[in-house]
């Protein structure tokens, strides 16, 4: 799960560093497709800004990069949520201690 998590906190701060790159005004109909086809992953770029409708018609890259921040952090809950969830219920002293260490060590 490390590596997933991982990838995807990669994938979501790579869309904000290039978001933040392209702030100049584009007269593109959907932002989304011009920020991810820069990306290695195109696919799981636009997935995961796609997961706010409103990402498809934003005006500018400044308010893409702002819902890809917001993106950003609501996964980072989530995933927190569900670590500390997983380590309260585990049965094993050893995997809740570890769990949540790793997780405080990626989260900084």
């Amino acid at each position: 799960m490390d590596s997933q998590f991982q990838s995807h906190v990669l994938i979501q701060m790579t869309i904000f560093f290039l978001l933040f790159l392209h702030s100049f005004p584009s007269t593109k109909a959907n932002l989304v497709d011009d920020v991810c086809k820069d990306t290695r992953d195109t696919p799981s770029c636009a997935y995961a800004l796609e997961q706010d409708p409103n990402a498809i018609s934003v005006p500018d890259f400044k308010s893409l990069a702002k819902i890809a921040l917001r993106l950003v952090v609501s996964n980072s809950t989530d995933s927190k949520n569900f670590i500390q969830d997983m380590a309260q219920k585990s049965t094993e002293p050893t995997l809740n201690k570890d769990c949540v260490r790793r997780w405080l060590r990626i989260r900084g």
